[in-house]
């Protein structure tokens, strides 16, 4: 309630989706499209971030960032 009420630019997001139920997890999903700032998502829930619309992925392997394409 907080963080809408301030009407942030940027949300950082680690798991969200872990531990959740699917409906919950729809929710999520459908309020997260309503925010029209930038989302920082870290996940291995590749169709959660396929249904936020993820326009860049990065990977960390071996202390190095790559951009996957």
């Amino acid at each position: 309630a907080c963080i809408s009420a301030q009407s942030p630019f940027l949300l950082l997001l680690d798991e969200i989706t872990n531990n959740i139920d699917i409906t919950t997890r729809d929710h999520i999903v459908y309020v997260l499209n309503q925010f029209p700032g930038t989302i920082f998502a870290i996940s291995h829930d590749s169709d959660f971030l396929n249904r936020l619309g993820v326009v860049r992925t990065f990977e960390v392997k071996n202390d190095t960032i790559i951009e996957l394409l």
